[in-house]
């Protein structure tokens, strides 16, 4: 993952990176800190669909959708690298056993 090209960014906690019906360009890999995902309900309640730690990439599956389904949060300072999405449509391309791991539910 290293080789992928990226940008690391510094955000507090509380920032929004990505908005329910955003259009994203990247994918975001926790580097440091905790991120969250929330939804919306129908009647305007917060619903937090997952945390994340160091080491996931909390949108993976933003890079295949074109419109985010989720908003996601930045539940503490975090340090998070930004991987285009084409990049990782690359990297998967070749190597489908990869991409099944990279979005199968963890044990």
């Amino acid at each position: 993952m290293l080789s992928l090209p990226h940008a690391v960014r510094r955000l507090k906690a509380g920032r929004v990176m990505i908005r329910e019906g955003d259009r994203p360009d990247e994918s975001r890999l926790v580097v440091s800190g905790f991120v969250f995902r929330h939804k919306l309900t129908g009647d305007g309640a917060r619903q937090i669909v997952s945390v994340h730690i160091p080491g996931e990439i909390v949108d993976l599956h933003n890079s295949f959708l074109d419109v985010a389904d989720h908003t996601v949060q930045a539940l503490t300072d975090v340090e998070v690298a930004l991987i285009p999405r084409p990049a990782l449509r690359t990297l998967n391309a070749p190597h489908p056993e990869l991409a099944r791991a990279m979005c199968s539910p963890k044990l």
